[in-house]
């Protein structure tokens, strides 16, 4: 496979620097008060005060409305009691973000647990590193590894003496392992995933985060795969992919276009069902991109931009018996031409 060696575009924009702590605090704490709580006329008025004091507060409010009502399984009642405790926390001394943890998920233990926490994108808003929605960066190491992010994708960087670890919440990820990765000076660099950890071993390698399993395609050298909750490690060499689950490594199933295309700017599409590329496509899109099932096993050959979603789209409608049909900015729909 090609070396990426020509780096990602990184954007010139403030929009993928994390937003800060008590921003994000702030937001939640309003989210809980107007979701749960019986806020007033003052209520409402003091919260779009807020809201307009500073643009990091709109940008935090928005990204909060981007998850999808995250507190719809939270009991009102552990909500408002988790709000309540916040304050007294941080009387106590607890660092911020760790009062911020507990407010996203202090109550969460009577719904669920463990489980529930584990199913809910809280890490893609408190990650010291990520990119939105069709966004793509580039991080340089100081080992001289290089990270290329793929979009909604979210980690947190962990290096000391003793350790290097990148840890992945969601999203993809390209390693490339710099040459001073394995010296003395530093710690065994590991990419820690909810399904286990990575550790390469001179390398190339991407890790996806799928529901199930974190997909781990080696394209140089070797990587260890330690599931979550197996001592049983798998080595395993270049031009291989496997699927990493908290108990076992399985073999992952061939998927119509190459793992690593992305990390160009594209998807490589070689007789590939319609439903299946528009699926991938929706991952740089903002929204949601419906597919009829009556042009869903149309096959698609070609080569699509991830950059811009919209042209990829528009040149499926010239290719294909299709009608793009956008509802709204965020709702597109693909079906039958019309006469067809």
């Amino acid at each position: 496979m090609p070396d990426p060696s020509p780096p990602l575009p990184v954007p010139e924009t403030d929009a993928v620097d994390p937003l800060p702590e008590a921003v994000v605090a702030a937001a939640i704490h309003w989210l809980v008060k107007l979701r749960f709580n019986e806020p007033g006329v003052q209520d409402q008025r003091r919260f779009e005060r807020w809201l307009n004091e500073q643009p990091c507060h709109r940008q935090a409010w928005q990204r909060l409305q981007m998850m999808n009502d995250p507190f719809q399984v939270v009991p009102k009642s552990l909500a408002l009691q988790s709000l309540r405790n916040v304050d007294a926390h941080r009387k106590n001394g607890l660092h911020r973000r760790q009062v911020l943890r507990m407010l996203l998920w202090g109550g969460l233990a009577g719904t669920g647990g463990l489980t529930l926490y584990r199913s809910m994108p809280w890490q893609e808003i408190l990650a010291d590193i990520r990119t939105t929605v069709g966004e793509q960066r580039q991080i340089d190491l100081d080992d001289g590894t290089r990270l290329l992010l793929n979009t909604s994708t979210a980690l947190d960087t962990r290096f000391d003496a003793e350790q290097r670890r990148i840890v992945l919440h969601c999203g993809e990820i390209y390693v490339v392992t710099g040459h001073d990765a394995r010296s003395r000076r530093h710690g065994a660099l590991e990419v820690a995933t909810p399904f286990g950890t990575i550790c390469p071993l001179g390398t190339r390698f991407s890790v996806r985060i799928d529901p199930r399993a974190a997909r781990v395609a080696v394209y140089e050298g070797q990587v260890r795969l330690q599931p979550a909750t197996s001592r049983n490690a798998v080595v395993t060499p270049a031009g291989t992919c496997l699927l990493l689950r908290q108990h076992e490594v399985g073999r992952a199933a061939t998927r119509p276009f190459g793992e690593d295309d992305w990390v160009r700017g594209v998807i490589v599409s070689d007789a590939m069902r319609l439903d299946v590329l528009l699926e991938e496509l929706s991952r740089y899109r903002r929204g949601y991109i419906s597919c009829d099932h009556r042009v869903a096993h149309l096959s698609v050959s070609g080569i699509f931009q991830v950059t811009d979603i919209d042209a990829a789209l528009l040149f499926l409608k010239h290719l294909l018996p299709i009608d793009v049909v956008s509802h709204t900015p965020y709702w597109v729909t693909v079906f039958p031409a019309s006469g067809t």
